[in-house]
């Protein structure tokens, strides 16, 4: 496929361990998209094929796809833009279709799939983990897919206290993937497989959002010729910032404990008025629902459901010129945004990051989140 000047495509596909395409299938993509989100990511590829696709009789490429194009085959998709590569997704083939040939257009095949997540959601199983504490049963999980090139980053909790055999033993009765977020829930902690930073490897990261580090290039808008954003809309909504409260029997003490969430802001805050201080005392209250915790293990989690609540209350949703704009926008980091104005100004949060590439173009559509209205920062730089 012909990308944009200055940009190259790659395409690796193979079982378990990804080899690069033969050219005669990278020459036939006629549409790669890609969506990274918080939690996961998603891939579909378009390819022109031949009427004959599917015929095992052929000895041309049509076979050679259908051997490399199957089911939960791996298939990594890189993209290098004025010399920097950066890997977009590292996945499995989830879906096949194939949309035969009309009115003088050629076949179409198309195949859909999900991040390495995805291999971590087909087994169930019962299986105990006698004395671990939740950080250790969740790398043991994630270094059972080293193959995958699936590396561990946990964020270890204060509250994580190895449980006694005599009185717990933790159980797994579904999949990993499953698991893993349940234990993640307990903590207000995200769970997510992200590909890179070199083809082939990922990191498997289970903690806190993270809502600091390097901040990306400016999108700018209505800025004359520096302006790098085809459209930017922002939606606040008042009626998502939630207090939660209610009480806990705590299960050290037998005792019930009234427990109250607090907002624990983004640090540094990305907003300078947090929509659940500004609407108070117009903030939804959500009764606690959650037992078998103790206080502190039941405070944590209240305020990450406030929390979680405030984040997203204003949001901006846009399009761009991956080549205008000159890199390769990113989802779970920062970006600054300029010419919106002073409440709309400053940096956000990437929650979600959709790159479609056909030949000749690559698209990005974004959407951007924080806790309210106003810019922390005097300045954003471009």
């Amino acid at each position: 496929m012909s990308a944009p000047s200055g940009t190259t495509v790659t395409l690796m596909v193979g079982p378990v361990v990804a080899i690069p395409a033969p050219a005669s299938l990278t020459q036939a993509i006629r549409e790669v998209k890609v969506t990274q989100s918080e939690t996961s990511s998603g891939f579909q590829i378009a390819f022109d094929v031949e009427p004959a696709y599917g015929d095992t009789t052929s000895t041309g490429p049509n076979l050679e796809w259908s051997v490399l194009l199957k089911p939960y085959n791996r298939v990594i998709v890189t993209v290098t833009l004025s010399t920097i590569p950066t890997v977009l997704v590292d996945g499995v083939i989830t879906h096949l279709e194939l949309s035969p040939a009309q009115k003088g257009q050629p076949s179409t095949l198309t195949i859909t799939g999900s991040d390495l997540s995805a291999v971590m959601d087909l087994w169930q199983e019962s299986l105990e983990y006698p004395a671990l504490d939740p950080e250790l049963i969740v790398e043991e999980i994630i270094l059972s897919y080293a193959v995958y090139g699936m590396i561990p980053v946990v964020v270890p909790s204060s509250l994580a206290v190895p449980p006694l055999p005599t009185q717990r033993v933790p159980i797994k009765t579904g999949t990993d993937l499953a698991y893993i977020k349940c234990l993640a829930a307990q903590y207000g902690y995200d769970f997510y497989v992200a590909p890179g930073p070199v083809p082939l490897t990922n990191y498997a990261y289970w903690g806190p959002q993270v809502r600091v580090g390097m901040i990306q290039p400016a999108l700018s808008i209505n800025l004359g010729p520096t302006t790098n954003v085809d459209t930017l809309t922002f939606s606040y909504d008042a009626t998502t910032p939630t207090i939660a409260y209610g009480s806990v029997l705590d299960q050290t003490t037998n005792l019930e404990v009234p427990v109250m969430g607090i907002p624990l802001y983004d640090l540094p805050p990305l907003a300078l008025f947090p929509a659940v201080a500004v609407n108070l005392p117009y903030v939804r209250a959500t009764l606690f629902k959650h037992q078998g915790l103790t206080v502190a293990q039941a405070q944590v989690l209240a305020d990450s459901i406030v929390s979680k609540s405030t984040q997203n209350t204003l949001t901006g949703t846009g399009e761009l010129d991956a080549f205008i704009y000159g890199a390769v926008l990113t989802a779970r980091s920062l970006v600054g945004v300029r010419g919106a104005g002073l409440d709309y100004d400053g940096i956000y949060y990437v929650r979600s990051v959709t790159h479609t590439i056909s030949p000749g173009s690559w698209r990005q559509g974004f959407e951007l989140v924080r806790e309210g209205l106003g810019s922390t920062v005097p300045l954003v730089l471009p």
